[in-house]
């Protein structure tokens, strides 16, 4: 089997009005992209009679025998259709030239460009012996790119030879390489062939539909063919339609005469005077009859010959008798010449031979596929030897892995419980230096009233002293003054006394476990009270600090459903960094910087904000996402845990349903806000 044969159409073909032709025949034509301009080589070129004579310029003075084998071929195949022994000329030259070059492409061109000459004079079983040379080489050296013109030499033999259906798959074919190579010619070739095919075996639409694509190849290409014409004229003799048909091939007939195209001249005037005679127009019939005779003798196209010579037989039977006996003489000379018994048999013998090739190539495919399958086989079974022991393998390592994995388990556990013991510690050591710092301010606050109990002890002490010598004395009026100073001391002692033990509650209050409830609080008075302890807790620390206090609560909050103790440790922790940024600002000694805290509240929407500010250094932009992970913290070692701003956000976030944020500026200072839901109870 050739090569174009692999991809010939099977099955059946032909059952209706060309709608199985068209399923059949596209997907074989469109697998590719829109044609597009030709590409370099013979097969892809086609010379006009208008620049045959630059090429044979050309052809004389190439020196390269490589090159010139190519205009040789060229030359060749421009004379196909004008010069039968130009034709004979140039592709026997090209020949020679390709023999002694020993190559490939050139051998392959040449063989194909001289199966046009043969196919005209009728030598068929000669043009396939040089096809399959043509097509063996392109298998051989990769060249089925190139192959295009010999696939349409084989289609056109099977065609003259009227076996249509044989014709077919090789002009398929020759369009699929035309697609691939973006050889729009070849195409537009390929397309009016199939269209003349499917139109010799009677599927018009069909037919009609690939030569109008082949009309737009061609016209794309900008390149004139009478061929399509020629189609368009019989599609329309077969419909009956003789003086559309007539139109059809008087326009191919002009376009031919203008290209100077003999062959094609020969047989759209034959087609003509065919046409003229069956409406009776003798006259007309006999003018084109001999003007295809002539051109056919004059190219000794036998084809042609035998036509036109038994239609002038017919035409000049009432006419002129002797003429009438001339033309059949010729004609039936013509027919010996064409089908004599010697053509006939070589022609069997080649298709013979054709037929056996392609046994042969069937056997070879079939024997590639039985070898392929067998080392598939093998393959196959080495693979499944291959995975079993790959699976055995990754069994005992998965096994190793298992136990290692189980030994790190452990480990991991081990680590995570000593770890969740160590944060345990580290967060009741931030929870008792949150107590400490509160129980200093605590202590400086109370302070104050045991100042004034025991100053005004004292002096109530010497005033009864007094009153006792004034009794002694009888001074009555001065005992009354005198014990009207000591009720007044005693007053002073109570008031006093009593601010301390407020103090002392309240730090009672706020330093015992959360017990985790929710319960109504004044948050501005909790916001107030915090600022002041940790303001007094950081003077009793460092006497040198100092910083100016600002609070702007909004009266209409009142009271909140929170957890007091918890969101006074969020308040504490808070007011303690922006204590702790100012004052490290101060330390630089910065000219007219005045360390400043403010704490303000306010409602915003459904939420009541809380907001702590300072204005001390501020928070480096690459460090700000991490100030609310455990453990993260800018103090130097010793001053801190890093567990303050996280547990604040767990208070916050998790047990409020809350936000905590920040809004800093380097070198300017941050803002702390906090967010909590908005959920107002009577004032309690």
């Amino acid at each position: 089997m050739s090569k174009c044969q692999l991809y010939m159409i099977k099955g059946p073909v032909f059952k209706d009005s060309g709608k199985q032709i068209l399923k059949l025949f596209i997907p074989v034509l469109f697998l590719f992209s829109v044609m597009c301009c030709s590409v370099s080589g013979l097969s892809q070129v086609l010379v006009t009679n208008d620049n045959l004579d630059s090429l044979s310029l050309e052809f004389k003075w190439e020196k390269n025998k490589i090159k010139k084998a190519y205009l040789a071929a060229m030359l060749g195949g421009s004379y196909r259709r004008t010069n039968i022994d130009s034709s004979f000329y140039f592709g026997n030259l090209a020949l020679d030239l390709a023999k002694e070059t020993k190559n490939p492409k050139s051998l392959m061109d040449a063989y194909s460009v001289l199966m046009a000459p043969y196919i005209n004079v009728g030598n068929y079983s000669k043009a396939l012996e040089l096809g399959h040379k043509a097509l063996s080489i392109a298998k051989k050296y990769d060249l089925e790119w190139n192959s295009g013109w010999t696939l349409n030499h084989f289609g056109l033999i099977y065609t003259l030879l009227n076996n249509y259906e044989k014709a077919l798959p090789y002009y398929a074919q020759q369009a699929k390489i035309s697609i691939e190579t973006n050889n729009t010619i070849g195409l537009g070739y390929a397309y009016e062939s199939y269209g003349y095919n499917l139109m010799k075996l009677n599927y018009l639409d069909s037919a009609e539909y690939y030569t109008k694509q082949a009309e737009h190849a061609f016209t794309k290409a900008s390149f004139l063919e009478p061929w399509v014409y020629r189609t368009f004229g019989e599609i329309e003799m077969r419909r009956g339609n003789s003086p559309k048909a007539i139109r059809y091939l008087k326009q191919g007939l002009d376009t031919a005469e203008s290209r100077n195209i003999r062959r094609t001249m020969a047989d759209l005037s034959s087609m003509i005077a065919r046409q003229y005679d069956a409406l009776n127009l003798p006259d007309s019939a006999r003018y084109f009859a001999e003007k295809s005779f002539a051109l056919s003798i004059a190219m000794k196209r036998h084809t042609t010959i035998i036509e036109s010579a038994d239609l002038l037989a017919n035409l000049y039977e009432t006419k002129d008798i002797q003429q009438s006996y001339r033309y059949l003489k010729i004609a039936k000379q013509s027919t010996n010449e064409l089908y004599g018994s010697d053509k006939i048999s070589a022609l069997q013998n080649e298709i013979a031979n054709e037929r056996e090739r392609e046994m042969r190539a069937a056997q070879e495919i079939e024997d590639d596929r039985y070898r392929f399958r067998q080392s598939l086989l093998s393959v196959g079974l080495f693979a499944l030897v291959l995975v079993g022991l790959l699976l055995y393998r990754n069994i005992l390592q998965r096994k190793k892995a298992n136990a290692i994995l189980q030994e790190q388990k452990m480990k991991v556990e081990l680590t995570l419980s000593e770890l969740k013991t160590t944060q345990s510690q580290l967060i009741q050591s931030e929870k008792m230096a949150g107590l400490g710092e509160l129980t200093a301010g605590i202590a400086h606050e109370i302070q104050n009233p045991l100042n004034f109990v025991n100053n005004f002890s004292e002096v109530s002490k010497e005033l009864i002293n007094e009153l006792s010598d004034e009794v002694d004395k009888g001074n009555y009026n001065e005992v009354k003054a005198i014990a009207k100073d000591v009720v007044q001391n005693l007053e002073k002692i109570n008031h006093h006394g009593k601010r301390a033990d407020a103090i002392v509650k309240g730090m009672l209050a706020h330093s015992r476990t959360s017990s985790g409830q929710k319960e109504p609080t004044d948050l501005n008075a909790l916001c107030e009270e915090y600022l002041r302890l940790a303001y007094h807790g950081l003077r009793a620390k460092d006497n040198a600090f100092n910083a100016a206090l600002k609070t702007d609560f909004d009266p209409n909050i009142g009271y909140i459903n929170i957890v007091p103790q918890d969101i006074g440790r969020v308040l504490l922790n808070l007011i303690n960094n922006a204590f702790y940024a100012v004052n490290e600002r101060s330390k630089m000694g910065e000219a007219g910087y005045i360390p400043e805290v403010e704490i303000s509240t306010a409602i915003e929407g459904s939420f009541v904000k809380v907001m702590v500010k300072d204005n001390g250094g501020g928070i480096p932009e690459h460090i700000k996402e991490k100030i609310f992970q455990p453990f993260f913290t800018t103090k130097p070692t010793g001053q801190g845990t890093g567990l303050g701003l996280s547990l604040s956000y767990d208070i916050v976030t998790k047990i409020h349903q809350g936000y905590l944020e920040v809004q800093t500026m380097f070198g300017k200072g941050s803002i702390f806000l906090i967010k909590l839901p908005c959920n107002p109870v009577q004032n309690a």
